[in-house]
């Protein structure tokens, strides 16, 4: 009945809170051990899971569907285009029954559709999905700002051996800062317990 309405893709966030629950413990699993999931929004025939790490997508076939695929795509590898990140408020006709998410992820559009009730906790996401692509290229910036000094630093580097060493760790510092693998500090601050 949901297919046939069009309402099977819009969805329900779940509350951290019931994230112990079986229906969303289950999905969860697909998580990577001591991954942290901050987002879970799930409709009858997707899931989408907002992590520290990454965005995981659950999909079925159609809202009755038992088969799923399963997608996720690495923070650390897969910057949201700042640009195109919107946010597109339900309608008041009462065949409108969501508002929308929208951005582009490593070249893909994603449009996630939240149940018109939810539409706070939606801008909540929508500010989150904001900040994430700001510190995603805040982090290239510097990342890149500090390659080109390193590569300057080792063009006039008079003792080659000992520079090599410290820039060495030094690098190590800084992609572990600039290209972190987890942005929990971001979903942190952003999201307030839902």
């Amino acid at each position: 009945m949901a297919d046939m309405a069009g309402t099977s893709d819009n969805c329900a966030p779940i509350k951290r809170s019931q994230f112990g629950d079986s229906a969303a413990a289950e999905s969860l699993s697909f998580l990577k051990i001591g991954e942290k999931p901050y987002i879970f929004l799930k409709s009858k025939v997707f899931e989408w899971i907002f992590t520290d790490m990454a965005l995981v997508k659950i999909e079925r076939d159609n809202a009755a569907g038992v088969k799923r695929t399963i997608t996720r795509q690495e923070w650390f590898c897969s910057d949201i285009d700042i640009g195109s990140i919107r946010f597109v408020t339900a309608g008041a006709g009462i065949t409108d029954f969501a508002c929308d998410l929208k951005f582009i992820l490593r070249s893909r559009e994603i449009s996630i559709e939240i149940v018109k009730s939810e539409t706070e906790y939606a801008k909540l996401v929508y500010h989150c999905l904001t900040e994430l692509a700001i510190a995603q290229a805040r982090n290239k910036q510097m990342l890149g700002a500090a390659t080109t000094l390193k590569q300057q630093i080792l063009v006039n580097a008079s003792d080659a051996a000992a520079v090599s060493s410290l820039l060495i760790a030094t690098s190590q510092e800084l992609v572990s800062t600039y290209d972190p693998l987890s942005y929990a500090h971001v979903f942190e601050r952003c999201m307030t317990e839902n």
